[in-house]
Protein backbone atom coordinates (compact mmCIF):
# COMPACT_ATOMS: atom_id res chain seq x y z
CA UNK A 1 0.00 0.00 0.00
CA UNK A 2 1.72 3.37 -0.94
CA UNK A 3 1.27 6.17 0.88
CA UNK A 4 -0.96 8.78 -0.26
CA UNK A 5 -0.43 12.87 -0.23
CA UNK A 6 -3.41 12.91 1.00
CA UNK A 7 -1.92 11.53 4.50
CA UNK A 8 0.42 13.63 4.99
CA UNK A 9 -1.72 15.70 7.68
CA UNK A 10 -4.18 14.73 10.22
CA UNK A 11 -6.44 17.36 12.33
CA UNK A 12 -5.84 17.62 15.91
CA UNK A 13 -9.59 17.19 16.27
CA UNK A 14 -9.75 14.12 14.75
CA UNK A 15 -8.64 10.42 15.77
CA UNK A 16 -8.00 7.81 13.46
CA UNK A 17 -7.10 4.25 13.78
CA UNK A 18 -5.86 1.80 11.10
CA UNK A 19 -6.47 -1.42 12.36
CA UNK A 20 -5.56 -4.75 10.66
CA UNK A 21 -3.81 -3.30 7.45
CA UNK A 22 -0.81 -4.03 5.66
CA UNK A 23 1.27 -0.96 4.68
CA UNK A 24 3.45 -2.65 1.95
CA UNK A 25 6.23 -0.58 -0.44
CA UNK A 26 5.30 2.95 0.85
CA UNK A 27 7.77 5.77 -0.15
CA UNK A 28 8.28 9.35 0.15
CA UNK A 29 9.81 12.45 -2.20
CA UNK A 30 12.95 12.59 -1.90
CA UNK A 31 13.12 16.33 -1.95
CA UNK A 32 10.67 19.71 -1.41
CA UNK A 33 8.44 20.22 1.33
CA UNK A 34 10.20 18.32 3.74
CA UNK A 35 7.41 16.95 5.35
CA UNK A 36 6.92 15.47 2.22
CA UNK A 37 10.53 13.13 2.90
CA UNK A 38 8.92 11.59 6.41
CA UNK A 39 6.72 8.57 7.55
CA UNK A 40 6.95 6.45 3.95
CA UNK A 41 4.05 4.49 5.09
CA UNK A 42 1.97 6.83 7.12
CA UNK A 43 3.02 10.24 8.19
CA UNK A 44 1.00 12.69 10.71
CA UNK A 45 1.77 15.89 10.15
CA UNK A 46 1.32 18.90 13.08
CA UNK A 47 -0.43 19.63 15.33
CA UNK A 48 -0.75 15.72 16.09
CA UNK A 49 -0.39 15.60 20.10
CA UNK A 50 -1.04 17.59 23.26
CA UNK A 51 2.26 19.70 24.44
CA UNK A 52 2.62 17.49 27.08
CA UNK A 53 5.78 14.65 27.40
CA UNK A 54 6.69 11.05 27.40
CA UNK A 55 3.93 8.56 27.40
CA UNK A 56 1.17 11.12 27.66
CA UNK A 57 1.55 12.80 24.38
CA UNK A 58 -1.67 12.19 22.36
CA UNK A 59 -1.32 10.79 19.00
CA UNK A 60 -4.19 11.05 16.70
CA UNK A 61 -3.42 8.16 14.93
CA UNK A 62 -3.02 4.54 16.17
CA UNK A 63 -2.07 1.12 14.20
CA UNK A 64 -3.58 -2.08 15.86
CA UNK A 65 -2.17 -5.82 14.38
CA UNK A 66 -0.72 -3.98 10.86
CA UNK A 67 2.30 -4.96 9.35
CA UNK A 68 4.66 -1.92 7.67
CA UNK A 69 7.31 -3.32 5.40
CA UNK A 70 9.70 -2.32 2.90
CA UNK A 71 8.56 1.09 3.16
CA UNK A 72 11.01 4.11 3.04
CA UNK A 73 11.97 7.69 3.57
CA UNK A 74 14.24 10.37 4.23
CA UNK A 75 12.88 9.92 8.02
CA UNK A 76 10.90 7.13 9.42
CA UNK A 77 10.90 5.33 6.75
CA UNK A 78 7.70 3.11 8.50
CA UNK A 79 5.79 6.00 9.97
CA UNK A 80 5.96 8.87 11.42
CA UNK A 81 4.07 10.75 14.69
CA UNK A 82 1.98 7.58 14.85
CA UNK A 83 0.93 5.33 17.85
CA UNK A 84 1.65 1.71 17.37
CA UNK A 85 -0.02 -1.84 19.30
CA UNK A 86 1.11 -5.05 17.80
CA UNK A 87 2.21 -4.24 14.65
CA UNK A 88 5.91 -5.77 13.11
CA UNK A 89 7.73 -3.14 11.29
CA UNK A 90 9.96 -5.11 8.37
CA UNK A 91 12.71 -4.17 6.08
CA UNK A 92 12.00 -0.52 6.23
CA UNK A 93 14.54 2.24 4.66
CA UNK A 94 15.52 5.43 5.60
CA UNK A 95 18.28 7.35 4.16
CA UNK A 96 18.98 9.40 7.19
CA UNK A 97 17.29 7.95 10.35
CA UNK A 98 14.38 6.11 11.85
CA UNK A 99 14.65 3.63 9.25
CA UNK A 100 11.65 1.93 10.79
CA UNK A 101 9.72 4.73 12.67
CA UNK A 102 10.32 8.36 13.80
CA UNK A 103 8.56 10.00 16.53
CA UNK A 104 5.94 7.53 18.05
CA UNK A 105 4.64 5.27 20.79
CA UNK A 106 5.17 1.59 20.37
CA UNK A 107 3.62 -1.18 22.59
CA UNK A 108 4.26 -4.63 21.59
CA UNK A 109 5.56 -4.48 19.00
CA UNK A 110 8.54 -5.73 16.33
CA UNK A 111 11.13 -4.36 14.53
CA UNK A 112 13.01 -6.16 12.51
CA UNK A 113 15.54 -6.11 9.31
CA UNK A 114 15.43 -2.12 9.39
CA UNK A 115 18.07 -0.31 7.10
CA UNK A 116 19.56 2.41 6.23
CA UNK A 117 22.34 4.62 4.50
CA UNK A 118 25.08 3.47 7.32
CA UNK A 119 25.39 7.35 7.92
CA UNK A 120 26.51 8.77 11.49
CA UNK A 121 22.81 9.50 12.55
CA UNK A 122 21.79 6.13 11.00
CA UNK A 123 18.98 4.51 13.27
CA UNK A 124 15.91 2.00 12.97
CA UNK A 125 13.62 3.81 15.79
CA UNK A 126 13.87 7.77 16.53
CA UNK A 127 12.26 9.86 19.18
CA UNK A 128 10.02 7.12 20.46
CA UNK A 129 8.55 5.27 23.17
CA UNK A 130 8.56 1.76 23.65
CA UNK A 131 7.00 -0.80 25.58
CA UNK A 132 7.39 -4.41 25.56
CA UNK A 133 8.50 -4.12 22.48
CA UNK A 134 11.49 -6.08 20.47
CA UNK A 135 14.00 -4.53 17.83
CA UNK A 136 15.93 -7.30 16.03
CA UNK A 137 18.44 -7.84 13.34
CA UNK A 138 18.53 -4.47 12.32
CA UNK A 139 22.27 -2.77 10.75
CA UNK A 140 21.84 0.57 12.19
CA UNK A 141 21.80 1.87 15.53
CA UNK A 142 18.59 0.91 17.64
CA UNK A 143 17.72 3.78 18.65
CA UNK A 144 19.04 7.73 18.26
CA UNK A 145 17.49 10.70 19.68
CA UNK A 146 17.07 14.03 18.40
CA UNK A 147 20.43 16.02 18.75
CA UNK A 148 20.12 14.22 22.18
CA UNK A 149 17.13 16.95 23.09
CA UNK A 150 14.66 14.09 23.17
CA UNK A 151 14.56 11.19 25.40
CA UNK A 152 13.88 7.98 24.58
CA UNK A 153 12.67 5.78 26.93
CA UNK A 154 12.65 2.11 26.43
CA UNK A 155 10.43 -0.33 28.92
CA UNK A 156 10.57 -4.32 29.05
CA UNK A 157 12.30 -4.27 25.43
CA UNK A 158 14.63 -6.26 23.73
CA UNK A 159 16.93 -4.86 21.64
CA UNK A 160 19.46 -7.07 20.17
CA UNK A 161 21.75 -7.42 16.82
CA UNK A 162 21.86 -4.00 16.02
CA UNK A 163 24.45 -1.19 15.09
CA UNK A 164 24.11 -0.50 18.84
CA UNK A 165 21.51 0.67 21.39
CA UNK A 166 21.83 4.29 20.97
CA UNK A 167 24.11 7.60 20.39
CA UNK A 168 23.61 9.41 23.44
CA UNK A 169 23.53 8.80 27.06
CA UNK A 170 21.45 11.66 27.73
CA UNK A 171 19.19 10.38 24.99
CA UNK A 172 18.62 6.73 25.22
CA UNK A 173 16.93 5.44 28.69
CA UNK A 174 16.36 1.51 29.45
CA UNK A 175 14.29 0.28 31.73
CA UNK A 176 13.89 -3.57 32.79
CA UNK A 177 15.19 -4.22 29.48
CA UNK A 178 17.86 -6.11 27.66
CA UNK A 179 20.42 -5.10 25.15
CA UNK A 180 23.37 -6.72 23.32
CA UNK A 181 25.62 -3.94 22.59
CA UNK A 182 24.33 -1.24 25.22
CA UNK A 183 26.88 1.38 24.83
CA UNK A 184 25.61 4.71 25.19
CA UNK A 185 22.73 4.22 27.41
CA UNK A 186 21.27 5.53 30.64
CA UNK A 187 20.00 1.84 32.19
CA UNK A 188 18.28 1.11 35.64
CA UNK A 189 19.57 -1.34 37.97
CA UNK A 190 17.54 -4.38 36.40
CA UNK A 191 18.41 -3.59 32.44
CA UNK A 192 20.69 -6.12 30.93
CA UNK A 193 23.17 -4.65 28.44
CA UNK A 194 26.10 -6.97 28.16
CA UNK A 195 24.23 -10.31 27.59
CA UNK A 196 25.41 -12.21 23.85
CA UNK A 197 23.53 -15.07 24.25
CA UNK A 198 20.72 -16.33 21.80
CA UNK A 199 17.55 -15.24 23.34
CA UNK A 200 14.23 -15.84 20.87
CA UNK A 201 13.08 -19.00 19.02
CA UNK A 202 13.33 -18.01 15.46
CA UNK A 203 13.21 -14.38 14.66
CA UNK A 204 13.97 -15.40 10.83
CA UNK A 205 10.68 -16.80 11.03
CA UNK A 206 8.39 -14.38 12.87
CA UNK A 207 8.90 -16.57 15.83
CA UNK A 208 10.04 -13.65 18.28
CA UNK A 209 8.66 -15.92 21.82
CA UNK A 210 11.81 -15.52 23.98
CA UNK A 211 13.79 -18.61 25.48
CA UNK A 212 12.83 -20.30 29.00
CA UNK A 213 15.49 -19.47 31.84
CA UNK A 214 16.97 -16.65 29.11
CA UNK A 215 17.45 -13.41 30.25
CA UNK A 216 13.92 -12.35 28.77
CA UNK A 217 12.17 -14.64 30.82
CA UNK A 218 10.39 -13.15 33.73
CA UNK A 219 12.68 -10.12 33.79
CA UNK A 220 9.97 -7.25 33.17
CA UNK A 221 8.51 -4.95 35.31
CA UNK A 222 4.39 -5.47 35.29
CA UNK A 223 4.58 -1.71 36.82
CA UNK A 224 5.61 -0.23 33.77
CA UNK A 225 2.36 -1.93 32.19
CA UNK A 226 0.99 1.59 33.84
CA UNK A 227 3.17 3.07 30.81
CA UNK A 228 0.84 2.04 28.41
CA UNK A 229 -2.88 3.30 27.71
CA UNK A 230 -5.07 0.65 29.45
CA UNK A 231 -7.11 -0.35 26.04
CA UNK A 232 -3.63 -2.04 24.93
CA UNK A 233 -2.29 -3.57 27.90
CA UNK A 234 -4.03 -6.86 27.99
CA UNK A 235 -2.73 -8.26 24.65
CA UNK A 236 1.17 -9.09 23.49
CA UNK A 237 2.29 -9.54 20.09
CA UNK A 238 0.66 -12.12 19.09
CA UNK A 239 -2.47 -11.46 20.61
CA UNK A 240 -2.48 -13.30 23.44
CA UNK A 241 -3.56 -12.94 26.66
CA UNK A 242 -1.33 -10.75 29.21
CA UNK A 243 -0.95 -12.89 32.77
CA UNK A 244 -2.94 -10.45 35.22
CA UNK A 245 -0.12 -11.47 37.49
CA UNK A 246 2.72 -13.75 37.93
CA UNK A 247 6.41 -13.11 35.80
CA UNK A 248 6.42 -10.55 33.18
CA UNK A 249 8.76 -11.71 30.04
CA UNK A 250 10.67 -8.56 28.37
CA UNK A 251 9.53 -8.20 24.62
CA UNK A 252 6.76 -7.94 22.71
CA UNK A 253 5.77 -11.69 23.19
CA UNK A 254 4.78 -13.25 26.07
CA UNK A 255 4.82 -16.76 25.47
CA UNK A 256 8.03 -18.72 25.96
CA UNK A 257 9.42 -21.20 23.71
CA UNK A 258 11.64 -24.37 24.89
CA UNK A 259 13.84 -25.27 21.77
CA UNK A 260 14.00 -29.17 20.79
CA UNK A 261 17.13 -30.60 21.24
CA UNK A 262 18.51 -33.12 18.49
CA UNK A 263 21.47 -34.77 17.29
CA UNK A 264 22.58 -36.35 13.15
CA UNK A 265 23.31 -40.36 13.61
CA UNK A 266 26.03 -41.57 11.47
CA UNK A 267 25.15 -44.75 11.86
CA UNK A 268 27.12 -46.67 8.84
CA UNK A 269 29.10 -43.72 7.10
CA UNK A 270 32.36 -44.22 7.53
CA UNK A 271 34.87 -40.98 9.03
CA UNK A 272 36.87 -41.13 5.28
CA UNK A 273 33.39 -40.31 3.38
CA UNK A 274 32.50 -37.33 5.33
CA UNK A 275 34.52 -34.59 3.51
CA UNK A 276 34.02 -30.68 4.56
CA UNK A 277 31.72 -29.09 2.23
Amino acid sequence: MRRASSMASVSSEVKRTIRGFTLRDGATQTGGDSNETLGGGVSVGVPDKNSATGPSYDYRTTLIDCAVLNCSGTRGGGTRRVRAVRTIYDNCFASMNGSAARDGQFYWCVFRDSQDSKSTSASALCDVTLVNCTVIGCNVFAILPTSGTKINNVWNSYIALCGDVGQSRAGVCLFSSVAINGNDVTADGASKTDSDDYQLMGPAVWDFRPIANGDLDGQGKRDYLAQIPEEYRDKDFLGNAVPSSGDLHVGAVQATATPASGRISFSSVHSADLKVA
